[in-house]
């Protein structure tokens, strides 16, 4: 059984399985780009050579990642770096390429200062992963979306990555004790695979959707297919279509009358894209979030971006997600001694109870993945948040829920 998904983080962004987990690219223009992080004026608290890391983004929401990531590097660097030393990134976007993907690979294990791939958020794990892996580089914090993400033994995710759309279903069943569960999704050849993901989180729950309806990408009027999915009479909504679709099918929803709870998600969907995106339709919205929204650390990424971003508004996980990633090398980059290649892949390898400021349960890579029979050996955090629109903000409706068990 092929199980998986793409997070729908983006307007033009579309689901991709295979395998395990694997996923479509969203083109974005432009050819693979390369550039660096400015080092900030307040990185002169830290004075030794910088410890320089890649990162690999996408088109998806290539802003998102680097305000998440600079950041948390320019508060590190404001506040001493690591040991002395400042962070300093390489970025390169994949412009939703794998051959590209694969170039910006190449080009981070050439870089002979680079010490780590951190915090990449591409499409292209199986272009990307096996370059990094032959060179020895470490990838920490990097979102999970390919197979060979999840079975690379360099890559070290700490969050569920791209099942964060399973984590609509297990909170809409955990938290909301919702019995019929519907799932519209995007028509494409990978989205017939999302039903069986779906019923395997819901299977040690003694349940399985209600029902599923494929939704084209290029449909305007959405009120046959709200019509058809509220024939089934569900009493939760999750949704797995694009940012657009999404927002599209929500409004139209309302529009007709319904009131059912109705699941997004947090990469995507933060106060600022909620409220501007949907205003008064968003009445019984529901969130699930791979993150911790309501932890410290989320309030220390919040005051980060309004410290050195001032003009960047939006806090969702995606946002977090990479600045979490930030975070965690740099606790590896600590523990390392002399820093190099081979010290981070180690150290990284003997991680045990990480956990920054309630950001995740802890996070521990020397225990292997036994969920879904072993067949994601490196994913070690399946465990996702829900929250509710209330208003003007995200509240949270219960505790940690873990994806396939009860």
């Amino acid at each position: 059984m092929a199980i998986g998904v793409r997070g729908i983080r983006a307007a033009a962004c579309m689901i991709g399985l295979a395998g395990v987990v694997a996923a479509a690219g969203c083109s974005s223009g432009g050819g693979g780009s390369t550039s660096s992080a400015a080092t900030p004026k307040a990185a002169d608290k830290a004075t030794g050579s910088p410890i320089v890391v890649a990162s690999i983004i996408g088109p998806q929401q290539p802003a998102d990642d680097q305000a998440g990531i600079n950041s948390a590097v320019n508060d590190i660097n404001a506040h001493g770096g690591v040991g002395g030393h400042p962070l300093r990134v390489i970025y390169c976007n994949d412009n939703g390429d794998a051959n590209t993907a694969a170039a910006c690979a190449r080009s981070a294990i050439a870089n002979k200062s680079v010490v780590a791939a951190v915090s990449d958020d591409t499409n292209y794990g199986s272009a990307v992963d096996p370059i990094l892996t032959q060179a020895g580089i470490a990838m920490i914090g990097g979102v999970a979306f390919t197979t060979a993400d999840f079975t690379s033994k360099n890559f070290f995710s700490y969050q569920a990555g791209n099942f964060e759309v399973a984590g609509e279903a297990a909170i809409a069943a955990d938290q909301l004790h919702a019995k019929k569960i519907f799932m519209p999704y995007l028509d494409i050849p990978a989205g017939s695979s999302l039903p069986p993901l779906i019923n395997a989180t819901l299977a040690p729950r003694g349940q399985k959707l209600a029902g599923s309806l494929a939704i084209p990408v290029t449909a305007t009027d959405l009120s046959s297919y709200v019509a058809k999915v509220q024939q089934a009479h569900p009493d939760a909504i999750i949704t797995a279509l694009t940012t657009d679709l999404a927002g599209r099918f929500v409004q139209t929803a309302r529009q007709e009358g319904i009131q059912t709870p109705i699941f997004v998600l947090g990469g995507v969907y933060d106060p600022s894209t909620i409220q501007s995106q949907l205003g008064g339709a968003a009445t019984n919205l529901y969130v699930a979030s791979r993150l911790n929204l309501s932890s410290p650390a989320f309030q220390q990424m919040s005051d980060d971006l309004t410290t050195y971003q001032p003009s960047y508004k939006k806090r969702n996980t995606q946002i977090l997600s990479e600045w979490g990633g930030v975070q965690l090398f740099a606790y590896v980059a600590a523990h390392a001694g002399k820093i190099s290649r081979t010290s981070v892949l180690n150290t990284a390898n003997h991680v045990t109870g990480w956990q920054y400021k309630g950001l995740t349960p802890p996070v521990n890579f020397t225990t292997p993945q036994t969920a879904l029979g072993g067949t994601i050996p490196r994913m070690v955090n399946l465990t996702v948040y829900g929250y509710k629109w209330n208003s003007s903000k995200l509240a949270p409706i219960g505790g940690l829920v873990n994806l396939f068990s009860k």
